[in-house]
């Protein structure tokens, strides 16, 4: 590989990752707008998991997996308004919004696992219990929605 090329990929990949760090610096400036794209996202990735395999099963869970690193983050102190379901017990009960947060990631660690593995029950099981902890979570830290 030339060097002019290996400059050329360089710099798209560090203009990449600021483009990266530039969003996510967005979504901290309206955490509750932010977080709800991430939950329709992931609603939306974990129903199209149910039926995904190969590389497309891989896909689904890496996008599960890389979007639960960020979801604690964009549940600041005080982040609540009209369109937010947040309920407020994530803020008074934060080791328990933690616990199931670190569930979700887990589950979705365990998906990705077994999508790479190929394995069909293992994944089947995987996302059955990643469907599960969305719910144990919402269930208790979010307020329904009509």
């Amino acid at each position: 590989m030339s060097l002019t090329r290996i400059s050329v990929l360089a710099v798209a990949g560090i203009a990449m990752v600021g483009v990266s760090a530039a969003s996510f610096a967005d979504d901290m400036s309206d955490p509750v707008s932010a977080r709800i794209e991430l939950m329709k996202a992931n609603g939306k990735a974990l129903r199209a998991a149910f039926s995904a395999s190969g590389d497309e099963a891989v896909s689904l869970a890496q996008e599960l997996v890389d979007d639960f690193a960020k979801v604690g983050d964009l549940f600041p102190e005080g982040s609540t308004s009209p369109n937010s379901h947040a309920l407020p017990n994530i803020w008074t009960d934060p080791a328990g919004f933690s616990d199931a947060l670190a569930k979700a990631q887990e589950a979705a660690s365990a998906l990705l696992v077994a999508a790479r593995a190929g394995d069909a029950t293992a994944y089947s099981a995987a996302a059955k219990a990643m469907g599960g902890a969305c719910k144990n979570c919402h269930d208790t830290y979010r307020a329904p929605i009509n």
